[in-house]
């Protein structure tokens, strides 16, 4: 996790981006009930349309539908959500696999949470889009106060053991974060107090004459701002940014692995005036004593008496629940054979399959002989005809 503030060390949150995005979803049969929108039909495109086929759809509906040529309709404004959903989706080839093969319920194990909840993050997202339809990355210019930031993205990583991974959990997390200092409100000055730079007389430029031309220049003592503080905040120390802690519970699905990134839409760090960024956690598996993961099987070694090996049987073995199962063992079992425990591995992302348990077969050999069991192997030994 690449941070300049080192986050191991300091628990700082850091801006998306050092981490890769998507969930390994396993297969989940197609059978999902679908209760919203097909997103095809939505942008009026077919199933193996291309990239380039799905933007200019897109942003033909964009046109049609955008706030400055639909004021004050609702329905205009919703159908402008649900295309601009679409879009995020068969947009990117990672969910738009995931959508193809699961259909929206897929999308949702994944951790994926599609929608937008307001025409502002629409403009947000697709902003160099818009600037090619309408000049400008904006949005619907409605004159009404400053523009609203959506907050940033945060990144987490966090360590389960291989049970929470296999049957899931709930972890709270402590997000930190810089924000703007409530005591100064991000102005670096005592009680938030600002005084007319003296440099500049407030204008935030400074002007001079050399030769025949007049030059202006950023005031050096504001640094353009036309004000300077009278005091320190002794809260952020001038820099206008404090350090915020936040308890967030956040659900595991059973069936993560190593590596997956679970996105968790609205928990990241809070936007001025618009909708908070959303969180990144980024799954990290810790080694089991006993098991081995291979994908959503569980493999183990198991000591099966020699008497056993020859004769078959059964035998109790442990699994990951902590209990035990029966494992049949056929007669004639050799050295490192591998016999297998159905159902007994890793659940799927979508809950509708487990994998197995493998079993590697070590032969208990005992150390130990009674006389009369040395006496019975000394006659098998010459029934076999082994020397």
């Amino acid at each position: 996790l690449s941070s300049p503030l080192d986050p191991q060390k300091r628990g700082l949150m850091v801006p998306r981006g050092s981490l890769r995005r998507g969930i390994l979803m396993p297969k989940q049969g197609g059978m999902a009930k679908e209760t919203k929108a097909d997103y095809y039909e939505l942008l009026g495109v077919s199933r193996d349309a291309s990239e380039e086929e799905i933007r200019r759809a897109y942003r033909k509906l964009a046109a049609q539908l955008h706030p400055d040529r639909n004021p004050g309709n609702p329905e205009a404004e919703e159908r402008f959500k649900q295309v601009s959903e679409a879009y995020e989706i068969l947009k990117d080839p990672e969910k738009r696999k995931i959508y193809d093969l699961y259909g929206h319920e897929g999308l949702e194990s994944g951790g994926y949470s599609p929608g937008f909840q307001s025409i502002d993050e629409i403009f947000m997202h697709f902003g160099d889009l818009f600037e090619g339809i309408f000049g400008t990355s904006a949005g619907p210019r409605r004159g009404r106060g400053p523009r609203r930031e959506r907050g940033a993205d945060l990144e987490m990583a966090i360590t389960l053991s291989l049970e929470e991974a296999a049957f899931g959990a709930k972890k709270e997390l402590t997000l930190r974060y810089p924000s703007t200092c409530r005591a100064c409100r991000g102005t670096g000055a005592e009680g938030g107090l600002l005084s007319p730079c003296e440099g500049c007389r407030g204008q935030g430029q400074v002007h001079f004459k050399r030769g025949m031309l007049f030059i202006s220049t950023t005031c050096p003592q504001c640094g353009g701002r036309g004000q300077v503080a009278r005091g320190i905040c002794p809260e952020c120390r001038g820099s206008g940014e404090e350090l915020i802690e936040r308890k967030v519970e956040v659900e595991i699905p059973p069936g993560v692995d190593n590596g997956h990134v679970l996105r968790k839409a609205g928990m990241g760090q809070p936007g001025r005036g618009g909708p908070p960024g959303d969180l990144y956690v980024k799954i990290q598996v810790a080694p089991h004593k006993r098991f081995k993961r291979d994908g959503h099987h569980l493999h183990t070694h198991v000591e099966v008496p020699f008497t056993t090996c020859c004769l078959g049987g059964e035998i109790e073995v442990p699994t990951l629940e902590g209990k035990s199962a029966k494992l049949h063992v056929p007669p004639g079992t050799q050295p490192g054979s591998i016999l297998k425990c159905e159902g007994l591995g890793i659940p799927h992302l979508d809950g509708r399959a487990r994998g197995d348990l493998i079993c590697h077969v070590q032969v208990a050999v005992p150390k130990h002989l009674t006389p009369r069991a040395r006496e019975l192997l000394l006659e098998l030994r010459e029934a076999l005809g082994e020397r």
